[in-house]
């Protein structure tokens, strides 16, 4: 019986989120997670290598589990999960969760399941390094 393919097996996925507020604009990415890596493990150290590669450090990860994520004040609308991988540096929109009206405090978004690499659209590089939104150089003076 062959070995069922694991979603995550040769790549380290990233996570992070951001919000989109009641005006249509989104706040800056918060950090990425660390590396969401589950290593196999071999009996034999020879099983380790295979045409000079390291087999061994493969992602034995089936699901990856969010715990928690804020959902901001209440002008925050929706949250974006972000997903990116470590064989590219192309961030995704994974999923987008909408917060009712009424749920909009400063709680959490509960154990989001990600069962596989499922890309959803791709987000402009530029967004990678914004770490604040525009702020005017000169600010106009009431007299």
């Amino acid at each position: 019986m062959a070995d069922k393919i694991k979603p995550f097996e040769e790549i380290f996925p990233y996570l992070s989120y951001r919000w989109r507020y009641d005006d249509g604009e989104y706040s800056p990415y918060a950090p990425f997670t660390e590396a969401q890596f589950l290593s196999v493990t071999s009996t034999n150290d020879l099983e380790r290598y295979e045409d000079g590669f390291n087999v061994f450090m493969t992602n034995d990860l089936d699901l990856i589990t969010i715990t928690a994520i804020p959902k901001g004040r209440e002008d925050v609308v929706a949250v974006d999960i972000l997903y990116t991988e470590s064989i590219s540096t192309t961030i995704y929109v994974l999923k987008t969760i909408e917060i009712p009206v009424d749920e909009r405090d400063n709680g959490f978004i509960y154990n989001i399941k990600i069962p596989r690499r499922a890309l959803g659209s791709a987000l402009v590089n530029d967004q990678l390094n914004r770490h604040f939104d525009n702020v005017p150089l000169k600010a106009k003076l009431k007299k």
